[in-house]
């Protein structure tokens, strides 16, 4: 691979965008992928008969095998919600989470027959972790739920900062 094609770097999102749900964020540089959470949305009332709104993965159909894992943000549904739907599909990648945010998504994939079979690795902030072409650094954010986290990508192309949901706390407790 040349360095001009290790630099070629895409970002593109795959839900979550212009509404609240369905987050679901894919990094792409030299030819690997990273994604970024993998959250459902609840259907609006004119969505009779829709119980559940996934992200739309058909432009991963076909680069599966190009998929380096799976990071999640913190444990809310609109972000590991569509794990059990969709995991499978994306050719079943390594998931990457905080204690309590794996925590939350063993208990869904339990429900769905699937604690088994998923590979989950507990990261802590400031302590990176080499996937491919990446390097994801981890580090806290403030947000309604405890253990969430916002990513440093580091990539050939460049540093890439994803800070997931957060909220500007005005009396943090550490």
């Amino acid at each position: 691979m040349t360095s001009q094609e290790q630099n070629q770097f895409r970002l593109f999102a795959l839900g979550g965008l212009g509404e609240i749900g369905m987050n679901m964020t894919a990094v792409e540089c030299g030819g690997k992928i990273l994604l970024i959470d993998c959250g459902l949305m609840f259907p609006e009332a004119y969505m009779l008969g829709v119980d559940l709104v996934l992200p739309d993965i058909s432009a991963l159909e076909h680069r599966t095998d190009d998929i380096a894992g799976l990071f999640l943000t913190h444990g809310h549904e609109d972000h590991i919600g569509a794990i059990p739907f969709l995991w499978e599909k994306l050719g079943c990648p390594q998931i990457y989470g905080t204690a309590l945010t794996l925590g939350l998504l063993h208990n869904k994939l339990k429900e769905h027959n699937l604690e088994e079979r998923v590979s989950t690795h507990c990261v802590k902030p400031r302590q990176p972790v080499k996937l491919d072409m990446f390097e994801v650094e981890p580090f806290r954010v403030a947000h309604s739920i405890v253990d969430g986290i916002g990513l440093a990508i580091r990539t050939p192309a460049g540093l890439v900062i994803h800070t997931g949901d957060f909220k500007i706390d005005q009396t943090p407790v550490d």
